[in-house]
Parts: C-alpha cells; sequence; structure tokens
C-alpha cells in the first residue's frame, strides 16, 4: 500500500504517517448441519459462495427484518477497506471509510434479476441462511479462511477490535477509495 521510499528516514516516515484506524468483520459461522460453530475475522470482506454446480440459495436478513431471498453464485459482505476489492469487481459500490457502511453484494445473481446489493450501516447486523445446504452446499470466507458446509452465517463489524494502519501523506487510503470510486 505504501512505497518504501529509502531516501528518507524509515523512523521519519512513521512518526509523520497518517494513522487510520479500522474494524474487522466478526463472523459467526454455523456448519455441518450446524452442528459446529467458528468466529471469523475479515477485514476487506465476509463471502458466502457455491461450491456445487448448482446455485445457491440464501435468505438475508438484516437487523433481524428478512430483506430478500437470493439465488445465485453468491454474497459477499464488504467493509470500506475491502469495497474497492473484490466487491467492487462483482458490481458492488466502493464506500469512503467516514461513511459507516457495509456493501451486501450478489454474485453472479439469478433471482433477483438485477439486485446487485445493498449498503447498510455499520452497526447493522447481517444474518444469512443457506438453504436446502445438503444439495446446493456453499462455503464461508473470510480474508484468507474458508469454511465448509455452512448453513447460517451472522456478520456483524467488531467495534470491540481496532486495527492502525500507517500511510504516507502521497498513499493516503481515503484519496485512494475516492480515487476508485471515479475510475472509469
Amino acid at each position: 500500500m505504501n512505497s518504501y521510499n529509502n531516501k528518507h528516514d524509515l523512523i521519519e516516515q512513521i512518526s509523520s504517517a497518517k494513522v487510520v484506524a479500522i474494524n474487522p468483520l466478526r463472523a459467526k459461522v454455523a456448519y455441518n448441519d450446524a452442528t459446529e460453530e467458528k468466529i471469523c475475522f475479515a477485514f476487506n470482506e465476509c463471502t458466502i459462495l457455491r461450491y456445487s454446480s448448482q446455485a445457491i440459495k440464501v435468505d438475508i436478513k438484516t437487523d433481524n427484518v428478512f430483506r430478500l431471498n437470493l439465488f445465485g453464485d453468491g454474497v459477499l459482505v464488504a467493509t470500506a477497506v475491502g469495497s474497492a476489492a473484490y466487491n467492487y469487481a462483482a458490481g458492488g459500490m466502493v464506500l469512503p471509510l467516514a461513511a459507516n457502511l457495509l456493501s451486501i453484494t450478489a454474485i453472479s445473481p439469478f433471482r433477483p434479476k438485477g439486485w446487485h446489493g445493498a449498503l447498510i450501516h455499520n452497526r447493522s447486523s447481517i444474518d444469512i441462511t443457506i438453504h436446502d445446504y445438503t444439495t446446493r452446499p456453499g462455503y464461508f470466507t473470510a480474508d484468507l479462511q474458508e469454511i465448509y458446509n455452512v448453513t447460517t452465517v451472522n456478520i456483524t463489524e467488531a467495534q470491540d477490535q481496532k486495527v492502525k494502519l500507517l500511510f504516507n501523506a502521497e498513499s493516503d487510503l481515503e484519496y485512494k477509495l475516492l480515487k476508485e470510486q471515479f475510475s472509469t
């Protein structure tokens, strides 16, 4: 993210860096017929994807209110930091850091046709339930972690977890995200 400039003192670069604090996503994942559970963290995105030739059927709830039944290749939930990567490639919006939003993006949706996703407040809770998970199995990813035979996932932004990133003045993350919003 930052280019290293060996012409300047590293300590000086660190002390003059812009600090950006980010919260990861926390996912509570039930799998293997909901007999096992795991907590995962992701700074970019969490995805639920099909791993057979058939599309998966998922129900999406936000804050315990049913929103949508999605039939397709999957769905992802991205933070502002992750919104310029897979989320953007799947048709989701690039989010500014200060927006306090999460992006829910459909991956190759079959039904409802044309639904590409939603933006929700970053303090919302997202529940995703996979239907017919034995015949239309899905798997879950959180950055580099993978879990197979998923039945349900609850995703929230971990307000109690925070990581600080340092950026050179000329490599500001907010500027990079803004630039991505207007790329063609």
